[in-house]
């Protein structure tokens, strides 16, 4: 690599005839064999591969698409797409990829201005109006010959993407074959060679995608379509890289720091790990690094109109340490890098311009942007022989030692989720609905949540503005928060104040808890698996200008519930708004719509904390739903936010100003107070010993014995629930067999659920979770926010022993739980093991609800959200009414009807140990309930037939 003021890469002769199926075809020719693609819908070697894209191709050409048409592909990641990607190279025609999750008004402008030939669709995508489409799985068998465009120009396009332009419309950039030869030969950024396995998981919208599939295949290695990446949970990474033999792989920035966050190991299996779409955050990068690290880990730097990559940067401990940035580096091969100022002169700190067979050909059917941006060789001085030109619109500066770093924008373009956006195309659009009067768009928070934030003038909701913007742009580029300013703030000379717009607003480090759950839900976002819904019948009419003014105080009194989270300069932390008005929503429709909006996700960088919806005029009373998130509400929270609700609206409707008291302390100074403590050698030393407690027993806890291995699922999954009655007699019997052992019912209930594990898993020593309060300090009781935590219990039951025994030392464990309640399970998740399972899959948790005070509902519940934080869950919570609950439970893992049973044998054997707690333990009754699945059912441990399976000489149940 060069290191004067231009730099370039190695110069390797590119072929002056030939496209990039060419170097497919000589990869079919010397080893036909070879796997060329490993995917869900099918393997392919390199002769299947080319012989399925031959009859796509012949197709295409019988359906009249010729070289230098465009071919529109709708068809998501898989062996199809690989296939359907090399039959319109070897027509000489372009794809346009088009994003499955882009709104149809922008697929239809991309449409519009490419004017494709034809449309090759895949399994799930939606048919495209006026476009002939061809089925990808219909055309197996066909005649694959059609005429081969000869002599091939490798300056004919081989792709169009499209990107987004600060004209309010997208732009497509127009890649040569020479473009994409340029990266696929000799790519020292990432060697490869057949035997080789390189991911693919980019959208094929996005241009990784080139990288993924033709330098992999150009090397005559394969293709790996991976699951995509939100189906994959955080810690189990490198058990998927590892399965599947993964020797290269690209990732964005954003997914690179939430993965190694989560498991910095992950990646050791790799040979070679790209990084790119945004700026490294150093810190995260030295974590990999000091864990078990990756055989390389590049920052790739590239445009779209670069082709991919245009510069890369070795990370290690010795290039990173002492630098507060991570470089982009130095160019690829046949790449040159300029740096320039304002007047075109070689500087140390200004524009990065790209030169070389790299750069793309322009933009479709806009010759001034293409202008504007693209120049011939001579354009800069010095630099003969450089080809064409590119002018990034990334400030740079060039180091001494010859290494550029990223600085930022020239212009306002950013980046999200890897996808460049031009934050002036938002506001075009914005302004095209004609809803606010004046718009200003800003980007906010870092790597994985980022997001766009939109300063409006003028009265429109937010969800009419979203809504409108969704038909114009895609989800991406929709403004994930709205803020609504009387107008906006200009400077003393007239122009707009962007300083000025973040105003009111402050941020915090995170609690343990919140940063547990923040990461989980960035791993999965856009699901309600830790939504927190409540549902309220009101008694009759709802003042709606009461609820708000009282909502309106609930929120002013407590923190989380007027708090966001974001990523700043690369710890996660919360963002505390000022108090502001509460809006209430009404609908109108029937009750079963409550249910559908409980279920509803809450982006946790961008919404609301709290939301209020009411649907009036029904049977029975106003329906009002909170929708909250465990995020900012505990159960403990849940009945403090119901408490001050029915306080504030009572004072409201009676035509008084409602107002709570403060708080002794925020949450965010809890937060703080706990961090604190968490670093101390005395809660390592707790933890430690905590740890030592329950190591020795069994990582798996499956309650239908299930033989095989099954993958670990850590974060929280498809479920549902199945309710749990407990009668009133019941609750008085377990009651009563407390006093008398001098426990506490919670002891005796859990003591009745462990005899269930034993006989459902076939184990006698097990760990069962359980959720606890953690409010150590008397001050936080009155606090709304995340304080509960799940603690490990060391279950042991003795099927000789009696129920009052099992009992009694139940509670002493509970006690020893109780006293670490506040230890973060991730750290004894770390500290028991390095194991794939996660330490805690069945929970029993009970709440023992306080008196309400007198509330302007009749009935308060929690809907079910359609998700399952672990296996097996029971929550039970005693109120004056007795005892209620249900089960929460992983659909995937365990059929209703099991469930159940196991349901109901607990009841059942809940009734039978307090009428006799004498009893040993193995002669408690089982579950009235036939299981019809064929899952075993419980052990029957009784004597009799212990008897009866020993005179049979027949080996016991495992």
């Amino acid at each position: 690599m060069s290191t004067s003021v231009t730099q370039h890469g190695a110069v390797i002769a590119l072929p002056a005839d030939r496209g990039i199926h060419h170097l497919i075809a000589d990869r079919v020719a010397a080893e036909p064999g070879g796997l060329a693609v490993s995917a869900a819908d099918g393997d392919l070697t390199y002769g299947q591969l080319w012989a399925r894209s031959s009859e796509l191709a012949a197709a295409l050409s019988a359906r009249g698409v010729r070289p230098g048409d465009r071919v529109a592909v709708a068809v998501d990641r898989s062996a199809a797409l690989v296939v359907t990607l090399l039959a319109v190279a070897r027509l000489g025609a372009a794809y346009v990829p088009l994003d499955a999750l882009a709104p149809p008004g922008r697929t239809a402008a991309v449409l519009a201005e490419a004017a494709c030939a034809a449309v090759v669709r895949g399994p799930g995508r939606p048919p495209l109006p006026d476009i002939p489409a061809l089925d990808v799985t219909a055309v197996r068998g066909r005649d694959g010959h059609w005429p081969e465009p000869a002599p091939f120009d490798p300056e004919s396009p081989l792709y169009v993407a499209y990107t987004s332009g600060s004209t309010g419309a997208p732009k497509g950039v127009v890649v040569p074959h020479r473009a994409v030869l340029r990266l696929v030969i000799s790519p020292a950024y990432c060697p490869l060679g057949p035997g080789d396995r390189v991911a693919q998981l980019a959208n094929p919208a996005f241009d990784a995608l080139t990288f993924e599939v033709w330098s992999t295949l150009a090397a005559g290695a394969t293709v790996v379509v991976l699951p995509a990446p939100g189906r994959v949970d955080l810690g189990g990474w490198g058990e998927v890289l590892t399965r599947n033999r993964i020797s290269a792989l690209f990732l964005t920035s954003a997914l690179f720091d939430l993965i190694a966050r989560a498991e910095p190991s992950a990646f050791a299996p790799v040979a070679t790990l790209l990084v790119g779409g945004d700026t490294m955050d150093p810190a995260v990068v030295r974590r990999v690094l000091d864990a078990d690290p990756p055989g390389r880990l590049v920052n790739a730097y590239g445009p779209t109109e670069a082709t991919t990559f245009a510069a890369f940067f070795e990370c290690t401990p010795e290039t990173i340490d002492g630098h507060g940035r991570v470089p982009i580096g130095g160019p690829l091969q046949n790449t040159w890098l300029c740096v320039l100022d304002d007047d075109r002169a070689a500087a140390a700190e200004g524009e990065l311009w790209i030169g070389g067979p790299g750069v793309a050909l322009g933009y479709l059917g806009r010759p001034d942007e293409t202008a504007a941006r693209f120049f011939p060789g001579e354009a800069v001085p010095g630099a003969d022989g450089a080809g064409p030109w590119y002018r990034t619109g990334d400030r740079v500066r060039l180091r001494g030692d010859g290494v550029i770093e990223f600085l930022g924008r020239v212009d306002r373009q950013v980046k999200l989720r890897g996808f460049r956006v031009e934050p002036g195309e938002v506001e075009a659009a914005v302004l095209a609905t004609g809803l606010v009067s004046a718009v200003a768009v800003e980007k906010t928070g870092d790597g994985h949540l980022a997001h766009l934030v939109g300063y409006v003038a003028g009265a429109a909701a937010d969800a009419d503005l979203s809504a409108a913007l969704r038909d114009r742009l895609p989800e991406y580029m929709v403004p994930a928060r709205w803020v609504r300013l009387p107008a906006l703030p200009l400077t003393s000379t007239g122009k707009l104040d962007r300083a000025r717009l973040a105003a009111g607003e402050r941020t915090a480090p995170m609690s343990a808890g919140q940063e547990r759950l923040w990461f989980v839900e960035a791993a999965e976002p856009g699901t309600a698996a830790y939504a927190t819904p409540i549902l309220l019948r009101w008694r009759g009419a709802v003042d709606l200008t009461a609820l708000s003014a009282a909502l309106t105080a609930v929120v002013a009194r407590h923190e989380p519930l007027r708090t966001t989270y974001r990523l700043e300069a690369g710890s996660p932390v919360q963002v505390i708004h000022e108090p502001a008005a509460v809006d209430v929503e009404v609908r109108a429709g029937a009750a079963d719509e409550a249910g559908r909006f409980a279920a509803a996700p809450i982006d946790l960088t961008t919404d609301p904390p709290l939301r209020c919806t009411v649907w009036p005029g029904l049977p029975g009373g106003d329906l009002v739903l909170l929708s909250t998130h465990h995020i900012a509400v505990d159960g403990w929270s849940a009945h403090v936010l119901l408490a001050d609700l029915a306080t504030a609206y009572q004072a409201a409707a009676a035509g008084h100003v409602p107002a709570l008291p403060p708080t002794e302390i925020g949450f965010s100074g809890y937060a703080a107070r706990e961090r604190s403590e968490a670093g101390s050698p005395e809660t390592a030393s707790r933890v430690a010993e905590y740890a030592a407690r329950l190591r020795d027993l069994a990582a798996d806890l499956s309650l239908d014995r299930r033989p095989g291995p099954r993958s670990p699922v850590t974060g929280p999954r498809a479920g549902t629930r199945y309710p749990l009655d407990l009668d009133g007699p019941l609750w008085t019997d377990t009651r009563e067999l407390a006093r008398r052992l001098r426990i506490t019912p919670f002891a005796v209930l859990l003591a009745a659920f462990t005899v269930v594990v034993r006989r459902w898993s076939g184990r006698t020593a097990f760990l069962l979770g359980t959720g606890v309060a953690n409010r150590p300090w008397p001050e936080l009781e009155e606090l709304v926010g995340l304080f509960a935590n799940t603690v490990p219990l060391r279950c042991e039951v003795a099927d000789a022993e009696s129920f009052t025994r099992l009992c009694e030392v139940t509670a002493a464990e509970v006690l020893t739980a109780f006293d670490e309640e506040s230890l973060p399970l991730d750290r004894l998740v770390t500290a028991v093991a390095d194991r794939r399972s996660p330490l805690v899959q069945v929970v029993f948790s009970f709440q023992q609800a306080g008196a309400a005070p007198p509330a302007p509902w009749h009935s308060a519940d929690s809907p079910d959200t359609g998700w399952a934080k672990f296996d097996f869950s029971v929550f039970l919570e005693a109120g004056p009414g007795g005892l209620t609950g249900h089960v929460e439970y992983d659909t995937a893992r365990y059929p209703r009807d099991l469930v159940a049973a196991l349901a109901d044998g607990f009841v059942v054997l809940l009734g039978a140990a307090c009428r006799n707690p004498a009893v040993p333990v193995a002669e408690l009754p089982h579950s009235r309930r036939p299981v019809t699945r064929q899952a075993p059912a419980p052990l029957d441990l009784s004597s009799q037939a212990l008897a009866r399976l020993a005179s049979s000489r027949k080996e016991p149940a495992p």
